[in-house]
């Protein structure tokens, strides 16, 4: 008995020292497990494209990131191939992502040209704006002379864009123009690494997610504006989209919204003059989507 009592209370302080990280955890026949590093990577050059300026929408490398606004693949005119993607200026376009413990992310991004000079930078979802380590805010020329900026991230959601209020555009004779309402930037490489893990909370169930709604729609300048409302976000909807539709019931064109947010709108430019319905739907990856009125 006391031969068994004693293997019993090493057994028990070998259990303990190890729950406290005093003790390997490859002694002792127990397997040796070593936290390793979670990388996403967003590689334009993976994507495919039918034409040069496609539309980037939703996510995209890895699940990780997310295309929200204007994002368009740029195809080489000689190979076809997708090598980088460009972001709308203004802030209107951007990669979204979120980090659930830390993270050291890495950018290689460029503007779109060659004479062309670009700003570009980080925000957090409240909207401050994250220097880079290596403090760059702006770059002349297009990817050949892409720079590479790397930012070490707490926990939180973030949004790689063209940067407002940080650069006045070289250009402008007046000195004023801000430099994000000039252009837009493009990136070559994403890349996201988390260096501690975090918990994830389990989305709200889908059923639970009220369907999106349409505002009214409202003509203008030979344009549509239609305005909606709709939870954009980790527990509501990855994206909406809203059709346009002619007399016919016939569907004509359709945009993708996939701004983080309770409400947003898109712009149709209809051909010629008719009436037209909307339809919208909101979707989430591997749900059935939801779909609002007509309006």
């Amino acid at each position: 008995m006391k031969k068994r009592f004693g293997k019993r209370v090493a057994a028990l302080l070998m259990a303990m020292l190890m729950v406290i990280g005093l003790l390997p955890t490859g002694l002792f026949g127990v397997e040796d497990v070593k936290a390793a590093d979670t990388t996403y990577i967003l590689d334009p050059s993976a994507m495919t494209a039918a034409s040069d300026n496609e539309l980037v929408e939703g996510v995209i490398g890895e699940g990780f990131f997310k295309a929200v606004g204007t994002v368009k693949k740029r195809v080489s005119s000689s190979s076809g191939a997708v090598y980088a993607v460009d972001l709308d200026k203004n802030e209107k376009g951007g990669i979204e992502f979120t980090v659930l413990g830390t993270a050291k992310v890495t950018v290689k991004a460029s503007s779109t040209g060659g004479s062309n000079t670009s700003v570009f930078g980080l925000k957090d979802a409240e909207g401050n704006f994250i220097p880079n380590n290596e403090k760059i805010t702006k770059m002349k020329g297009s990817t050949a002379d892409a720079v590479t900026i790397t930012y070490d991230l707490p926990a939180g959601t973030y949004k790689f864009m063209t940067v407002l209020g940080i650069e006045k555009n070289p250009d402008d004779a007046t000195g004023e123009q801000d430099l994000a309402d000039k252009r837009g930037c493009r990136v070559v490489y994403m890349e996201a690494i988390h260096t501690t893990s975090g918990a994830v909370a389990a989305r709200k169930e889908w059923s639970s997610v009220a369907a999106p709604v349409l505002g009214t729609p409202k003509a203008e300048n030979g344009k549509i504006t239609v305005p909606f409302t709709m939870d954009i976000s980790y527990d509501g909807a990855d994206s909406v989209k809203v059709s346009m539709k002619d007399s016919a019931g016939a569907v004509i064109d359709t945009k993708t919204y996939s701004q983080s947010g309770n409400s947003g709108s898109v712009v149709f430019t209809p051909t010629k003059t008719g009436n037209y319905t909307f339809d919208v739907v909101a979707i989430r990856a591997n749900e059935t989507d939801k779909k609002g009125a007509s309006s």
